[in-house]
């Protein structure tokens, strides 16, 4: 179990140091091991047995890693919930797995009580004053006796994670991963990111997403994660002054307000080294981060199924993007065709990804370890294509091809392109559906106000980055985007306001749509 071995070391060698930081108080190196330890044994005096899957639902706090850590150290499976995708799906989320044990906040109290009327729990142990139900207390756990104690044996094979994000479509996908397959797969992640021993991560995820990236970042390095309950910038500046942040990791939409913020309070945050974008990001962006901070933004991709950073891609100075791969260790990656052939250098074609410890299913009832399949290949709906041995680029997904000009089309490279347009900050595909084989491709943009104004400069642009095939049938200029919780773009209501609006009038001499 390297994991709670890599803390037992860090535990002796940086007693005092924080391992984690959130806005109620610290827990150092030296006390984590025994907290972790409490939590695990308390967890199996209540019930919980190995491979026992355990419901997390928790903000973003030093309890949230602890319950995560605990969990898997008394041999049971965590569950991490994400409140921010709401009630429906949550509960989706435990229909198809056979948790019978949950750790809750009590801010969640509402959540947590419909759980407990729909699904009988076998211990509930709350983070905060106490409900009417069954229950272990929070603080029963951290006074277990600890000394002594003898854990399930693991071997590395044991399944310890389950982790749950949406496709393209919004269904819900989810990946098993074992104790050795998550250890391994955190040293090409701080690799790739350059990360510097000793670093302090603050996490400006929703809660429940990516958490268990930065826990075992922060083990492997000995540095500290850093949790602030609530995101806005004001808040976050303060603790990245305060905790001396080296890295933030949130959603790229994130750093978007962050920017704003920080221009707007004229502030500097020298502390910072990296900022880590879970998702596509556009040249404008990685601009505004080094004008603001002077430091690189980098930009992370993976799906559900992997556990962690599959494919990263960097933004150089001028915006142009450099994307690679950084494959986990045991996860290998194929771009196929139709006829599920690899695909030459320079082709295009399916992103797969295979592991021996990642669940190659969706979410279905009775999903738990043995859905693990080592045989099978797990679509990430991705479509990419080969540009090295070792190296691809993102096109999109799958279903986004259009047929345009005979030439098959993927929005979400034009919008890429349209991003490198001075003054475009975001670029966001919407396909309007009409009659059948009629589709509008629109693109909705983010853009200064002085482009707002001037049209003939972004057909100007569009006329130099696209190819007739790429060019889009509308644009529309916003000036934010609708987003679900969790930051990203709401696709069904940016595409219902696109809609809505009065479709322009093409202007043939021009060959691409009015502004």
């Amino acid at each position: 179990m390297e994991i709670f071995r890599a803390i037992e070391a860090q535990a002796h060698l940086t007693p005092d140091h924080p391992a984690l930081i959130d806005d109620s108080g610290m827990v150092s190196w030296g006390e984590l091991p025994q907290m972790i330890d409490r939590i695990g044994l308390g967890l199996v005096h209540a019930g919980m047995r190995r491979d026992n899957y355990v419901a997390i639902l928790t903000g973003r706090s030093c309890k949230q890693a602890l319950a995560i850590l605990g969990v898997m150290r008394g041999g049971g499976v965590a569950l991490p919930l994400i409140p921010s995708l709401g009630d429906e799906a949550n509960l989706s989320i435990l229909a198809a797995t056979p948790a019978k044990d949950m750790i809750y906040e009590y801010s969640y109290a509402d959540l947590a009580r419909q759980i407990s009327l729909e699904y009988e729990m076998r211990s509930a142990v709350h983070l905060g004053p106490s409900l009417e139900d069954k229950h272990v207390s929070w603080e029963t756990l951290e006074k277990t006796e600890v000394e002594g104690a003898r854990f399930p044996v693991m071997p590395g094979n044991t399944p310890v994670l389950l982790t749950y994000g949406t496709d393209a479509e919004n269904n819900l996908r989810g990946g098993v991963a074992n104790l050795d397959n998550l250890w391994r797969s955190v040293t090409p992640a701080v690799r790739g990111l350059n990360l510097p021993p000793s670093c302090r991560t603050l996490m400006a995820f929703p809660a429940g997403l990516h958490a268990h990236e930065i826990l075992l970042r922060t083990i492997r390095l000995g540095g500290t994660a850093v949790f602030s309950d609530s995101l806005h910038p004001r808040e976050v500046s303060a603790s990245v002054a305060k905790n001396l942040i080296s890295v933030i990791a949130a959603p790229p939409c994130y750093f978007q307000a962050f920017f704003d913020y920080l221009e707007k309070e004229n502030l500097t945050l020298p502390s910072l080294q990296l900022l880590e974008a879970r998702g596509h990001t556009s040249p404008e962006l990685a601009r505004r981060a080094r004008a603001l901070l002077g430091i690189p933004l980098v930009s992370t991709w993976s799906c559900p199924e992997s556990l962690g950073p599959v494919l990263c891609s960097s933004r150089d100075e001028d915006g142009s993007r450099a994307l690679y791969l950084q494959a986990c260790p045991g996860i290998m990656e194929q771009v196929v065709d139709a006829s599920r052939h690899p695909v030459r250098e320079g082709e295009t074609g399916m992103l797969l990804i295979s592991s021996s410890s990642c669940a190659a299913k969706s979410i279905s009832p009775g999903l738990d370890e043995s859905s693990i399949d080592e045989d099978k290949w797990i679509h990430t709906l991705h479509v990419a294509r080969r540009t090295g041995r070792e190296q691809l680029s993102l096109l999109g997904n799958r279903y986004d091809a259009v047929l345009r000009d005979g030439v098959k089309t993927y929005p979400r490279l034009t919008a890429e392109l349209l991003e490198n347009i001075p003054g475009v900050h975001e670029a966001e595909p919407v396909l309007l559906y009409g009659e059948p084989g009629c589709v509008t491709m629109a693109m909705a943009l983010i853009a200064d106000a002085k482009l707002q104004n001037e049209g003939e400069k972004i057909m100007q642009a569009i006329r130099k980055y696209l190819s007739s095939s790429q060019r889009p049938d509308r644009i529309v200029i916003m000036n934010s985007f609708p987003r679900n919780p969790d930051g990203t773009v709401a696709a069904d209501k940016l595409r219902e306001i696109v809609a809505r609006l009065p479709a322009p009038v093409k202007n043939p001499a021009q060959g691409a749509p009015d502004a």
